[in-house]
């Protein structure tokens, strides 16, 4: 094989890399409204409704939720770099969001910012990860965390 078509051929190869990891990331866009009967919630919740609007735009995703009228945002980029997203004396927490083919992972980390005392100084006091999935008809998206365990099952709402 000469060297042009070695290079061609590495060529085709990495544009259908990016293709497939592209195709391999589902869209969650669209209003998800949360099915309480078939979702798994740990005991004591007393969530009664709850719908999401997700947008995404390349690795960019925001989710718009309404729990029992209560309204709150989450924006993540999902490149697998931890972003703060709030911090404080006592401490931050960060995180990140990266796409495992057609999973959307998602961990929250809480880390002790103790000057004072460097032996828990940067410590994780909560790390908290989270997988959604899409059904294959893209109609049921699947949302699992692990601390405390909950399944939430969203079923997509008409336009």
């Amino acid at each position: 094989m000469s060297a042009k078509n070695f290079l061609l051929a590495l060529l085709l190869l990495n544009v259908n890399t990016i293709l497939y990891a592209q195709n391999s990331m589902p869209d969650f866009s669209g209003t998800w409204r949360l099915n309480l009967e078939k979702s798994k919630l740990p005991k004591g919740t007393k969530v009664q409704s709850q719908t999401i609007a997700i947008t995404r735009s390349g690795e960019s995703i925001q989710m718009r939720y309404t729990t029992d009228g209560k309204e709150s945002t989450e924006a993540y980029t999902a490149d697998g770099k931890e972003r703060t997203v709030n911090e404080n004396q006592g401490g931050k927490v960060v995180v990140k969001a990266k796409w495992k083919g057609p999973t959307l992972l998602i961990e929250r980390i809480a880390r002790l910012s103790l000057p004072s005392d460097p032996r828990f100084n940067g410590s994780e006091v909560i790390h908290d990860k989270e997988r959604w999935k899409l059904s294959a008809d893209g109609r049921i998206l699947t949302a699992e965390q692990d601390e405390p365990r909950r399944v939430s099952i969203y079923e997509k709402m008409p336009i």
